[in-house]
């Protein structure tokens, strides 16, 4: 450990949370005097009742119709809708909070909605029927006429209840047998575009997990995802994945021109700025990046990752205090590996070794749910618990089994470069980290001052390597400024 408490050189900036807040009321106050923001409602934060409180409906299923509902809601209003509270709120930021709960009857839906206002008036609201129907209510209800919805879900109710199970995060042991279960709905449903869009979300889940894929199953993918836009133009959870798509496979200029349509069709959608500053820092982009975390920050009121997910732009700038606010479990939050493995790999860069093993471990406790950030963790676990050669040996062949991949993701190549580099073999770091470049990953600050890279600097090659990373970020911030990236 004092090897790598030595390459410790990079001073994380830690912002005292009163500057913090100060920084997001100016941002708050910008948005809401921003032309065409003004009249703007709060934010919607929806959050699913207590498991008693829902009946005849099993724990995916719960999962599928929250999804909905989002969906429903952000394709049909003008609303920012979030699923998590924001972290650090300002005074003045204000939310309306919607708790879910619903029965089954047959193939009928009853759904109940405890509405919470700003001001700390509640009300509730009951919409029963088909579920189109009952989805048409609930809108209803909260002063929407529902003008998308047939394309949205799915006209008959047996095909509703089995698209709630494909919707949410599906282990990799059943990813196949989901798959496989999301062409025959899409048969069934085939203007339905909730269907199309669990169909290619499974498909990409597998394209980045697993080697056994072809050429044409990743042009299927694409495929599926654009079909899906085309039943619904702009819907939004499809969309934000097509940009995540088109990062992964290293077309980020597609990838921010997407990101660029999709805040012209959904200004206020929270998933818009996740979006556009994750291809923003994936292409070094960090002050584009930063802009959109602070209009994401404007319409939600706080700070926020994209659910399940961590806000590395704050990590590649070195500001450690926000990195971790995206971090801290919240009560009611869904179990994240992403989340634990990120815990961890803080504890590892400031020295807590001990506490990085407890993080990587529990990154590892529901398998399956991210089998690369799990293989990722367990790779540092054993390096922590002194089995370098098991650790370096599960490394070597996790990065064999990605070098095939159709969705390589450059930004998970560039975490296994790190993993060699604390395992002391340079060599093969480059290597990786310049496979990472290749694939699209282009954030040279990060690859400068990065902690766990510290043994390469000064080598001919990473000298090398980072002069053609900052040549590529130059041509993009050409094209793409940082101005482009906050609230038109």
């Amino acid at each position: 450990m004092a090897k790598l408490r030595a390459a410790l050189a990079l001073k994380f900036v830690r912002i005292p949370g009163l500057v913090l807040a100060a920084m997001a009321a100016i941002a708050l106050g910008a948005f809401y005097f921003t032309p065409g923001f003004r009249a703007l409602p709060p934010p919607l934060l929806l959050r699913a009742a207590p498991e008693a409180a829902w009946m005849g409906i099993e724990a995916d299923q719960r999962a599928g119709i929250m999804l909905l509902l989002q969906d429903a809601l952000e394709v049909e209003t003008e609303r920012t809708v979030l699923t998590e509270a924001p972290h650090a709120r300002i005074g003045a930021s204000q939310v309306e909070v919607l708790q879910i709960s619903a029965r089954r009857d047959g193939t009928a839906l009853h759904l109940q909605i405890d509405r919470t206002r700003p001001d700390g008036a509640w009300d509730q609201i009951k919409a029963f029927g088909l579920p189109v129907e009952a989805f048409r209510d609930f809108l209803q209800a909260l002063g929407h006429q529902p003008k998308r919805l047939e394309a949205l879900l799915p006209n008959e109710p047996r095909s509703f209840w089995e698209l709630t199970r494909l919707l949410p995060p599906i282990a990799l042991p059943a990813l196949a047998p989901a798959l496989s279960r999301a062409k025959v709905l899409v048969e069934q449903e085939p203007t339905c575009a909730a269907a199309h869009f669990a169909m290619a979300n499974l498909m990409y889940r597998q394209l980045l997990m697993e080697v056994a894929s072809t050429e044409d199953f990743h042009l299927k993918c694409e495929g599926v995802f654009r079909k899906t836009l085309e039943i619904l133009p702009g819907y939004p959870r499809a969309a934000y994945q097509m940009v995540r798509w088109k990062t992964d496979v290293g077309a980020v200029r597609e990838a921010l021109d997407q990101a660029f349509a999709f805040r012209r069709q959904h200004p206020r959608n929270f998933l818009v700025y996740g979006g556009l500053a994750y291809v923003a820092r994936n292409s070094g982009l960090l002050d584009g990046a930063l802009e959109a975390l602070r209009a994401r920050e404007a319409l939600c009121g706080g700070i926020l990752a994209d659910p399940g997910l961590a806000e590395n732009t704050y990590l590649y700038r070195g500001d450690a205090e926000r990195f971790h606010r995206t971090l801290a479990p919240l009560p009611g939050l869904p179990f994240s590996p992403v989340r634990e493995f990120y815990r961890g790999y803080m504890c590892l860069i400031e020295g807590d070794a001990g506490g990085a093993r407890d993080f990587f471990l529990q990154a590892r406790r529901q398998p399956g749910q991210d089998a690369q950030f799990e293989a990722l963790a367990r790779v540092y676990d054993l390096a922590l618990d002194g089995q370098k050669p098991e650790a370096l040996t599960y490394l070597r062949t996790l990065r064999a089994d990605r070098a095939s991949l159709r969705v390589p993701d450059g930004e998970f190549t560039f975490k296994l470069a790190e993993a060699f580099a604390f395992l002391g073999q340079r060599d093969e770091a480059i290597d990786t980290a310049t496979r990472a470049f290749g694939q699209g990953f282009g954030c040279t600050r990060w690859y400068r001052e990065s902690p766990l890279l510290a043994n390469l600097r000064g080598l001919p090659r990473w000298n090398a390597l980072l002069q053609h990373l900052q040549e590529r970020q130059n041509l993009m911030s050409q094209t793409y400024p940082a101005q482009r990236f906050g609230l038109e």
